[in-house]
């Protein structure tokens, strides 16, 4: 596949938006765990993790959010 055109025609080849911000150099943040904070190209502001290193609440920048509830053996 030579032009652009036929690349688009590829199965997963558009799924990927990079939304680079000169304002922020890093796309991805990380906290001190190693757990991901939040990811620019998927709008994710910050995500907030419970004791276990669970994902609790993930605010996004568009102002919508996901609350997670988990039982005492972790199970969403």
């Amino acid at each position: 596949m030579s032009d652009a055109a036929d690349q688009s025609k590829v199965i997963g080849t558009n799924d990927f938006l990079d939304k680079q911000d000169p304002n922020f150099p890093t796309e991805y943040l990380y906290d001190a765990n190693g757990n991901q904070a939040g990811d620019l190209n998927k709008g994710i502001a910050w995500i907030r993790y419970n004791l276990l290193n669970l994902p609790q609440k993930v605010q996004f920048s568009n102002g919508t959010k996901n609350e997670y509830l988990y039982d005492a053996s972790g199970v969403r």
